[in-house]
């Protein structure tokens, strides 16, 4: 996670813009502000966002599961969607 992000920050400019919003009402207050970084990663993910948060200190790191209707959620055991607002 702290290489995505080494490699992403300078990619990324900040804007006058309020984000990307959720259209759900329960969602709103969860909006990405750009510039962020987006992915899917797996494995010890607590020990990365820690060492990613000291290394780099982006404004937020928050982690999401991945829970689609019909993917048989087995194969997707340890992955979990990471937002990166740098």
């Amino acid at each position: 996670l702290g290489e995505l992000i080494g490699w992403s920050a300078p990619l990324g400019r900040r804007s006058a813009g309020t984000g990307i919003a959720f259209r759900r009402p329960e969602l709103r207050e969860k909006a990405i502000r750009p510039p962020a970084l987006i992915a899917m990663k797996g494995g010890d993910l607590k020990r990365e966002i820690t060492e990613a948060r000291k290394a780099s200190q982006p404004r937020s790191i928050q982690s999401f599961p991945i829970d689609f209707d019909g993917i048989d959620q087995t194969s997707l055991a340890d992955k979990q969607i990471v937002v990166v607002e740098l």
